[in-house]
């Protein structure tokens, strides 16, 4: 028994030996590369193989995947798929004994690694992330999609060809290597406005303008490229008359030509589309920079501005880069307290800026609504008057930067109008240079002191009281004297 577990023991042993060296010889197989020209050192790539070497076949390839070959018949329109390859083949090289057949079209064959590479289902057996240059060990075609922050590539396809073949067996001994080009379009995109500090007063006109790159787009049955703005506490700054009214002019620059278009806005007034796609009917403005501008009009305290450029729904139709723009505007408030700095309730101001024109100080008055600003007036009796609450404060919002000064109209009761203005400052912090939030901007708040009113007479008080005293003193003077005066004359 001993001795028949000694055999088994040997057998195994041997058994592992010969697997161990049966892996090295399959490990050593023939392998080819995948070189990527003009990848990111960062890139990765999601690769499969969608043809295949298949000897039983008239043109000795198959489609990986019974999968893979429906996304090729339904592009090409065609049931057969020797048929569909062979058209690949004579658009690769002409000089093959498939002449007469009718080649392939690029548009046809990118359509068809894009309908792949789009579908998740396929892709779920694809090799991912991995860095150029790509290492395969089978002959045939690959589609490869490329990844890269900032960057977005098109469909790309690599045939990977037999080289060298063992003259004895007639069988491939060595692959070809390849070298293919990545087709990409970086995604950044910049959103500037007019405004350089990033501060605003509502009713300000900004200029916004978008700058980018006009995409690489492969030869795909629907070349389109949008940009879509999205903006809130911001009104577009349509056309009021004209052909073109409740219309938004946009001017657009790709490399150094000039186009005006204009747009219609959403329903709600909050977005626009700018359907460019004219402009990528080719590749000739590939690569090339876009910047279009347009108008808006600060209607809130904060405002946001969002771009996007491509559709974003799939790889195929990524997004070329995406921006918000970022307005803020100031507050500031004024505090009102009495001689024992007590606050006071019901103390009415205007509130003007000072502005120098032509060696001339002009003052605009502002109005609000509900505390915000709506806008200027030079006529003091046009500006909404604002109210200090129970805490002796209130604050008004949606201002820039600078000086607002407070005129005391109505004194709270029992106080006199302080006839002093007081000011405060709006500023950004100390070392900004641009607000990057609501709080970097500061306020140095205004303080007014009122005195109460001095005391008067009052009706029926002591005041009275003493006029009729001294009245009635006058006249029992006036009396006695009168009567003395006559005791007098009569004794004479």
């Amino acid at each position: 028994m001993k001795n028949l577990f000694k055999k088994i023991g040997a057998l195994l042993v041997a058994a592992v030996m010969v697997l161990s060296m049966c892996t090295a010889v399959f490990a050593e197989g023939p392998t080819a590369q995948i070189r990527i020209k003009n990848a990111g050192t960062n890139a990765t790539f999601d690769y499969l193989q969608v043809i295949v070497p298949d000897t039983h076949k008239e043109t000795g390839w198959a489609f990986a995947t019974p999968a893979i070959a429906e996304k090729y018949k339904t592009v090409f329109n065609e049931q057969d798929d020797q048929t569909i390859i062979k058209k690949m083949i004579v658009l690769e090289s002409a000089n093959t004994k498939y002449e007469g057949t009718e080649p392939a079209t690029t548009g046809q064959i990118e359509n068809a690694l894009e309908a792949v590479l789009g579908d998740s289902s396929i892709m779920g057996a694809a090799t991912r992330a991995a860095t150029a240059p790509i290492t395969v060990t089978s002959a045939g075609v690959y589609a490869i999609k490329g990844t890269e922050d900032g960057y977005a590539y098109s469909a790309m396809a690599a045939y990977i060809a037999f080289k060298e073949y063992n003259i004895t067996t007639g069988v491939p001994s060595n692959l070809e290597n390849k070298e293919i080009e990545a087709k990409k379009t970086p995604t950044k995109i910049e959103k500037t406005s007019d405004d350089s500090d990033k501060v605003v007063e509502i009713g300000r006109q900004v200029t916004y303008t978008v700058t980018g790159t006009v995409p690489y787009l492969p030869s795909t049955q629907e070349r389109f490229y949008k940009i879509k703005d999205t903006i809130k506490g911001a009104s577009y700054n349509v056309e009021t008359e004209g052909a073109h009214k409740n219309e938004l002019k946009v001017a657009v620059k790709i490399g150094d030509t000039s186009y005006e278009r204009y747009v219609s806005v959403s329903k709600d007034g909050s977005s626009f589309e700018l359907d460019l796609s004219e402009f990528v009917k080719t590749n000739d403005n590939a690569n090339k920079t876009i910047t279009i501008t347009y108008g808006a009009t600060v209607t809130d305290t904060y405002v946001g501005n969002t771009v996007v450029a491509g559709d974003g729904n799939n790889w195929s139709k990524p997004n070329y880069g995406s921006k918000t723009e970022e307005l803020f505007t100031g507050r500031i408030s004024i505090t009102k307290t009495g001689e024992s700095k007590e606050v006071l309730e019901g103390a009415g101001f205007k509130v003007y800026k000072e502005e120098t024109k032509n060696n001339e100080t002009v003052k605009k008055y502002a109005k609000f609504d509900n505390n915000k600003l709506a806008g200027w007036t030079t006529n003091e009796a046009e500006a909404t008057e604002i109210t200090t609450g129970a805490d002796g404060t209130v604050t008004i919002s949606g201002l820039d930067l600078g000086t607002y000064k407070f005129k005391e109209v109505t004194a709270p009761r029992g106080y006199s109008i302080n006839t002093n203005d007081a000011s405060g400052t709006i500023a950004l912090t100390t070392g900004k240079e641009k607000a990057e939030s609501a709080d970097d901007i500061v306020a140095t708040n205004a303080t007014m002191s009122d005195t109460k009113l001095n005391s008067l007479p009052s009706t029926g008080g002591m005041g009275t009281y003493l006029f009729t005293i001294i009245g009635v003193v006058v006249m029992a003077g006036a009396a006695g004297a009168f009567f003395i005066s006559r005791r007098k004359g009569s004794e004479e």
